[in-house]
């Protein structure tokens, strides 16, 4: 081991120097500011490869890309075996008629026939002929054969309904035509001196109608009597009529039938006409 020596600057010399025994440690001071960090070394050589992990779950589905171009038609391949005949269907329904196409022309008349042989006279003799005007009373008719179209008078009148009074011996058919003022009641009887009972008898019927005018405002007939007891007709459809008909002619209809004495059954019916 070498010397320690120091230089004696009065002897212009090195001399040894005399070492002292170690004093004590001083106390550690500061520690001092970190030094600039150093130049990174180069990389290591790569290791090996570890193993392949666990698959990881499959990720969500992504959208589906844009649909390409169509590719174009290949060659139509060769026509197969005619496959075996289904079974008929069933029969669909029958269409609608079609337009009823024109008329053909109407063909030749074709000859009359003969005449054919004449048929037996009938007997007149049984027959009642009348001529003119003239008045049956009491007669019952059978079989009777009219020469010409019948007449049959109508009772006219121009007093506003309100009530009306029907004298059947009158005429069947009576007609107002004067505009209603009021709702009212009809009254059939035989004439004013004779009753209804008395003109009819049992298991006959006898046919009245009455024509009723209305103006813009409609009245009707709302009761009935026969020689002037109250009755309830039966209506048509079984609908009893509950006003009249505006700016309109009605007609009222009344089948009277006498069942028995004073007892009636009166089947009535109302008719617009306008």
């Amino acid at each position: 081991m070498s010397q320690l020596k120091y230089y004696n600057s009065a002897t212009s010399q090195w001399e040894p120097a005399i070492v002292g025994a170690t004093g004590p440690t001083g106390a550690t001071g500061p520690t001092g500011a970190t030094g600039a960090t150093g130049d990174t070394g180069p990389t290591g050589a790569t290791g090996a490869t570890g193993a392949v992990g666990p698959t990881g779950p499959t990720g969500a589905t992504g959208n589906t890309g844009a649909t390409g171009d169509t590719g174009s038609t290949g060659a139509t391949g060769s026509t197969g075996a005619t496959g075996a005949t289904g079974a008929t269907g069933a029969t669909g329904s029958t269409g609608s008629a079609g337009p009823t196409g024109p008329t053909g022309a109407t063909g030749a008349t074709g000859a009359t026939g003969a005449t054919g042989p004449t048929g037996p006279s009938q007997d007149l003799s049984s027959y009642v002929t009348l001529s003119g005007t003239e008045t049956l009373t009491n007669k019952t008719i059978t079989a009777a054969v009219f020469a010409s179209q019948q007449k049959e008078q109508v009772v006219v009148t121009n007093t506003a309904f309100s009530g009306y009074t029907f004298n059947v011996t009158d005429g069947a058919v009576q007609y107002i035509t004067a505009n209603s003022t009021s709702n009212g009641t009809i009254n059939f009887r035989g004439n004013g001196s004779t009753t209804l009972n008395s003109y009819m008898s049992t298991n006959q019927v006898i046919t009245c109608v009455l024509l009723v005018t209305n103006g813009s405002t409609a009245y009707y007939p709302n009761a009935f009597q026969i020689d002037g007891i109250s009755v309830t007709p039966e209506w048509q459809s079984g609908i009893s009529i509950t006003s009249g008909n505006a700016n309109s002619i009605d007609s009222y209809t009344f089948s009277i039938i006498k069942t028995a004495a004073n007892t009636y059954t009166v089947l009535a019916s109302q008719t617009r006409f306008s």
